[in-house]
């Protein structure tokens, strides 16, 4: 987990990333999924800039500049275990 991380820290990561998961989404909802970008602080914070969000008549259902998401290292822990 610390390694995905490290490596969602590098803009050419993030920017791989953010197009995967836009494109999941627009696929899954077939609808218009955006993102800006996506930055996670080391183990804390993960925020999710300029996400946008159409139904499918293309009326906006979601635009937030920025949707932040606090997360706890012990939180992600136990999820792994559990996983195990």
């Amino acid at each position: 987990m610390v390694t995905v991380t490290l490596l969602l820290k590098v803009p050419s990561v993030q920017t791989f990333t953010v197009n995967r998961i836009t494109y999941y989404l627009s696929s899954e909802l077939k609808t218009k999924v955006e993102i800006e970008s996506v930055n996670i602080e080391f183990l804390k914070k993960i925020v999710v800039n300029g996400i946008y969000i159409e139904d499918q008549k293309h009326d906006t259902l979601l635009y937030a500049q920025a949707l932040k998401a606090d997360i706890g290292f012990m939180v992600i822990l136990k999820q792994i275990k559990n996983y195990s």
